[in-house]
């Protein structure tokens, strides 16, 4: 939801789906921010830093169309 910043929904298409998706049902759930999401520290090496790169992404776009 762009308005609020939060997710609503979200797609996986990984055979790793599995190690991810518990993160986005509990964020969707608590309808967590997605500033909050994005300070989240995801271990390194793993699969998840990807789903923190894209949660990163995807605040930094719902900041900019706040100040625009």
């Amino acid at each position: 939801d762009r308005e609020r910043g939060v997710l609503i929904g979200a797609t996986l298409v990984t055979p790793r789906a599995g190690e991810i998706v518990g993160e986005l049902v509990l964020a969707i759930k608590l309808r967590t921010s997605l500033k909050a999401l994005a300070d989240v520290i995801h271990p390194f090496p793993a699969f998840n830093r990807v789903l923190g790169a894209t949660i990163e992404e995807l605040a930094a776009k719902t900041a900019m169309q706040h100040v625009a």
